[in-house]
């Protein structure tokens, strides 16, 4: 019975082990993508860095994120975009490419969906509270 338990111990260790390194793995490629969410990256690209099938990928993101992959990378953009609309004059076209969306019609519906307003709609309101501020 001691050698059993034993034996049942130590793949438990190594099962403990085991999903230490994958969570490990999504940490690390939550990290490639907070710093790349601006170029050109998928699913696939992501996959293959961290050394997994896109759906095993996908499967394991989606269990550590309670995202997926490309609901991270959507926020991440759109909070980049937020920084931006908020510290610059740029105009929305420059700001959504610089995140790394390819169209401005996809930008802004994405945008929309995640704050409530469009990004000319959001800065408008952003400087309507800049002028109140100033004025009180």
């Amino acid at each position: 019975l001691v050698m059993l338990q034993r034996c049942i111990g130590s793949q438990g260790q190594r099962r403990k082990e085991r999903k230490n390194g994958l969570v490990e793995s999504i940490e690390k490629a939550v990290e490639f993508i907070d710093e790349h969410f601006a170029e050109d990256i998928s699913a696939q690209d992501v996959a293959h860095m961290a050394a997994f099938s896109k759906s095993y990928f996908g499967y394991l993101f989606k269990t550590v994120t309670h995202q997926t992959f490309i609901e991270y990378l959507n926020e991440r953009r759109i909070e980049a975009a937020l920084q931006m609309l908020d510290d610059s004059n740029k105009r929305v076209i420059d700001i959504c490419y610089d995140c790394g969306f390819k169209n401005v019609s996809h930008f802004n519906r994405t945008f929309k969906n995640a704050i409530g307003v469009s990004p000319t709609e959001y800065r408008i309101i952003l400087s309507e509270k800049g002028k109140e501020k100033s004025n009180a």
